[in-house]
């Protein structure tokens, strides 16, 4: 599941991962938005990285309108773009309900103030599936606020991450302050992570909320750990209708795009 690095139309016909090159402004971008989301409708795309194509709020729009109802992306990577606060607050409000979503990079856009809000107040509170979010370079770019609209910002921000149990990466306003967060999340998903393997049956007596919480964090570090896809889901079979009795829907993605280590990426191809 490689990320395609050639500008060469061939690359967009991969079904499983799409990432561009910089090529011919506008045209491309707008060529690229479009496979992309037809793509995303169908889904059978899980990491789109359009790092450097010129998107801006409208192709962000697009994309964003597709969210709720996909349940196959995994990895978003729109830096080094044009996206401003409109394009944020409208990313914000399409990933509200997407389950499938972990891993979020935003960095060096024009994302202001009213879009950082919008961000901390929707998805980096309410999506516990995102447990990688770069939003570095954007309106605190000099490292330090200008403004009240951006310390209130950069406070909702702060305030929104540091009650996200499953965050493991954060790049962005007051990432000094989330050390401590990241910290405890890692050691917590570890722990989790262990105790599913060395006893299931246990796990689901008496960690089972706490999995279902952390399950992102949870299968990223099976991952780490060397497990395949085959494996984990298989772990997390018996906490479905445990979950379905609680009223809760555990949703287990089909494949796992987070930084996937060589030896992961070979165990999906050999499946």
């Amino acid at each position: 599941m490689r990320n395609v690095a050639s500008n060469h139309p061939k690359a967009l016909e991969r079904k499983d991962s799409l990432c561009v090159g910089v090529d011919d402004a506008d045209r491309v971008a707008d060529a690229i938005n479009q496979r992309s989301l037809s793509m995303i409708r169908r889904n059978s795309l899980y990491s789109l990285d359009a790092m450097m194509q010129r998107f801006g709020d409208r192709h962000v729009r697009s994309l964003a309108d597709l969210l709720p109802d996909n349940a196959s992306l995994l990895s978003i990577s729109l830096s080094l773009n044009y996206i401003t606060d409109a394009g944020a607050v409208a990313l914000a409000e399409g990933l509200r309900k997407n389950r499938s979503i972990m891993h979020i990079d935003l960095n060096h856009n024009r994302i202001g103030a009213e879009g950082m809000k919008a961000l901390a107040k929707g998805p980096m509170r309410l999506s516990s599936n995102v447990i990688s979010w770069n939003v570095s370079e954007n309106y605190t770019a000099d490292g330090k606020v200008h403004s009240k609209d951006e310390q209130e910002a950069y406070l909702a921000v702060i305030d929104a991450l540091s009650s996200n149990k499953n965050l493991l990466e954060y790049y962005g306003p007051g990432q000094e302050c989330l050390q401590g967060t990241l910290a405890t999340n890692r050691l917590r998903a570890e722990f989790l992570a262990e105790f599913i393997l060395k006893d299931p049956g246990g796990m689901i007596k008496e960690h089972w909320y706490d999995v279902m919480l952390a399950q992102g964090a949870v299968i990223y570090m099976l991952i780490e750990f060397g497990m395949c896809r085959d494996e984990i889901t298989k772990l997390f079979k018996p906490l479905k209708p445990l979950a379905a009795n609680m009223g809760v829907d555990l949703y287990i993605p089909e494949s796992y795009v987070y930084n996937i280590p060589s030896r992961y990426i070979e165990s999906l191809e050999d499946a």
